[in-house]
């Protein structure tokens, strides 16, 4: 790998977490996301949601059967 390379390859593995967030369902006070793949792209897909109402998103119950889905609400 040379020092040229490196920033390609950030760029790519930027890109490729960006696709692997799950989306959200929900409103300015909160919301669920299903079928959600690990907490931390649960948080990211949650936090994404309530930036657009300007709030910090806090995960409230995190369910794994049955394909899994997160609730959180927005704060």
């Amino acid at each position: 790998m040379t020092i040229r390379s490196l920033p390609l390859m950030c760029c790519a593995l930027l890109i490729a977490g960006c696709a692997a967030t799950p989306p959200a369902d929900g409103n300015d006070k909160g919301g669920a996301i299903e079928g959600f793949g690990t907490t931390t792209q649960a948080q990211a897909a949650a936090d994404n949601h309530c930036h657009r109402y300007d709030k910090s998103a806090r995960i409230t119950q995190t369910r794994s059967t049955a394909g899994g889905y997160v609730l959180f609400e927005c704060i």
